[in-house]
């Protein structure tokens, strides 16, 4: 197992919350299921970098397809187009 690996099976032992919206990660092996939105899943906090242990953060998997490839100012319009419509984000 690599470095990177064993740093965040550590942190995730010690903090297993989504580090985007904090809800608590399902960390329960399913082995007939794939995963489900709580699911914990590696993020690239800058997509353009690799897999580092700077930049790697552990979200949900709600977060990570949310995030995906978008900017932030793409994810605060669609916020705002959301809000101006009384839609609640949850």
């Amino acid at each position: 197992m690599n470095l990177l690996a064993l740093v965040l099976i550590d942190f995730l032992s010690k903090n297993p919350y989504c580090q985007c919206c904090n809800k608590k990660l399902d960390l329960d092996y399913k082995s007939n299921k794939k995963f489900n939105q709580n699911s914990p899943s590696i993020d690239r906090v800058n997509s353009e970098e690799g897999y580092t242990i700077k930049n790697t953060a552990i979200v949900c998997w709600r977060c990570n397809r949310i995030k995906q490839d978008a900017k932030p100012y793409e994810l605060r319009t669609i916020a705002d187009f959301m809000d101006k419509w009384n839609n609640k984000i949850q």
